[in-house]
């Protein structure tokens, strides 16, 4: 027991020993380091004024670089596009008229065929054995009048002279009109027997292009049920498309047209303003990819009132195509004008940008600095976009490095003319291309271009030791 005790006080004495020897090296240790501290901060220079400083964002050289332009002014027409497909003014689906066995074709698949040519020809043996015993009983019964007509004149005769009864002549008069009838009776028949032979040879219903032939000649044809082929008219041909309510809504001229009320307007009879109706150039049809909007057209038909399940409603425009360049099912493009030509502020496309807000430009103000804008897009025009509010003429737009020119800060901008190009002196030529023109900083001295100055930096006043030196 006593030993236990004296290990413990031994081990308790070392404790407190190594304790005050490592305190007393780490005092003395970081008490020269601060002395060394001390001695540097006052051995610094002192510091310039604060006014001899050029702060960073004060600095020209340090603002970030953008590339701007000022908006382009054209006559412009604006539009509205849409996506349709093309189908045959006239379509028939050629069938028979009479049963029968395919006997001829006369045409190739795909051929151009007109009104009234011979295309299929039905077996006519049976229907010219129909007509010819039609033909026979149209005789017999003919034969057969003339008879009881005979007897019906000869008895009314004897009548007058009281040579026969009354009933007599009622009875030979009941027959002769039977007779007549039955003439009558066989004339159709003979008529149809005729009609059903002319029925074996079929002719274009309209003139146009002939599909393929659906069935080959040996096969059994049923009366108004086998298709044999198709024709479909070639020039004019019909764009159709669907407009959403709500460029229903933008555009009146796309609204439908009714004479009727208009009549009523011109009478005074109802004050509501009526759609106009578009013009031959105003409605403009191209080619699937194509830029070229190639072909003109008139909107001949609108539907009246719009589908409560796709919230749209169709549209059709005729289309001359002369040379046939345009066949039914294609994919095209309808451009419609919904305003006439007028001055337009365009900025190149990249310029726009976009946010939960809404659609934005950036403007280059007064003394360089951003300002974001909010404005109301129009349609495209090539590489280029309608402003339609927000934007004023001569106004400096960023079009290149957005992410850099945040609003309220200040850039450095090299301008763009954008504007179209214009054509040159006549012994020239050519068009002169749009130019850039790069401005680089220069002093506040500069004040051809206020906007792109930068302001100059001033030099640090000179301290007293470098007076003495002097």
């Amino acid at each position: 027991m006593n030993l236990w005790v004296k290990k413990s006080k031994f081990l308790i004495i070392g404790g407190v020993l190594l304790t005050l020897v490592f305190g007393g090296v780490a005092l003395e240790r970081y008490g020269y380091l601060g002395k060394l501290l001390s001695a540097s901060e006052e051995s610094k220079p002192a510091a310039a004024p604060a006014a001899t400083a050029v702060a960073p964002a004060d600095d020209p050289m340090k603002w970030p670089l953008v590339r701007s332009s000022v908006p382009t002014k054209r006559k412009l027409r604006e539009w509205m596009t849409f996506t349709g497909t093309t189908r045959a003014d006239v379509r028939v689906e050629i069938r028979s008229r009479v049963r029968g066995y395919l006997k001829e074709c006369n045409v190739k698949d795909g051929a151009i065929v007109v009104e009234g040519q011979p295309l299929f020809v039905i077996d006519q043996e049976p229907f010219l054995y129909e007509r010819d015993a039609a033909k026979a009983n149209l005789d017999r019964a003919m034969a057969v009048r003339d008879r009881f007509k005979s007897n019906y004149d000869r008895t009314q005769t004897l009548l007058d002279g009281r040579a026969t009864s009354a009933q007599q002549l009622e009875t030979d008069r009941a027959e002769f009109f039977t007779a007549e009838a039955n003439v009558a009776s066989a004339k159709a028949a003979y008529e149809t027997a005729n009609l059903n032979l002319t029925y074996t040879v079929i002719t274009a219903p309209i003139s146009g292009r002939m599909g393929m032939q659906l069935i080959d000649e040996g096969n059994l044809v049923q009366a108004d049920q086998t298709l044999l082929a198709v024709i479909e008219s070639i020039e004019p041909i019909h764009a159709y498309f669907t407009v959403s309510e709500r460029d229903l809504l933008k555009a009146p001229v796309l609204r439908p047209h009714m004479p009727m009320m208009e009549q009523r307007v011109a009478e005074g009879l109802m004050t509501t303003t009526m759609s106009p109706v578009p013009k031959a150039d105003e409605i403009q049809v191209a080619l699937g990819d194509s830029k070229e909007y190639a072909f003109s057209g008139e909107m001949d038909y609108t539907e009246y009132g719009i589908d409560a399940s796709t919230g749209t409603t169709m549209r059709r425009v005729k289309v001359a195509d002369p040379e046939g360049q345009l066949v039914p099912g294609m994919f095209v493009r309808v451009r419609v004008s919904v305003s006439p030509e007028q001055d337009r502020l365009l900025v190149k496309q990249q310029a726009v940008g976009s946010d939960q807000v809404g659609d934005f430009l950036l403007i280059i103000g007064a003394d360089n600095v951003v300002e974001k804008r909010s404005v109301t897009l129009g349609p495209t025009e090539g590489d280029y976009r309608v402003i339609r509010t927000g934007l004023s003429e001569g106004e400096n737009v960023v079009i290149s490095g957005l992410q850099r020119a945040r609003p309220g800060s200040k850039v450095r901008f090299d301008l763009v003319d954008e504007s179209p190009a214009t054509p040159a002196s006549p012994t020239a030529g050519a068009t002169e291309p749009a130019t850039t023109k790069p401005v680089a900083t220069k002093p506040a001295a500069a004040a051809a271009q206020p906007i792109q100055s930068t302001p100059a930096v001033l030099p640090a006043p000179k301290s007293p030791a470098d007076h003495s030196q002097e």
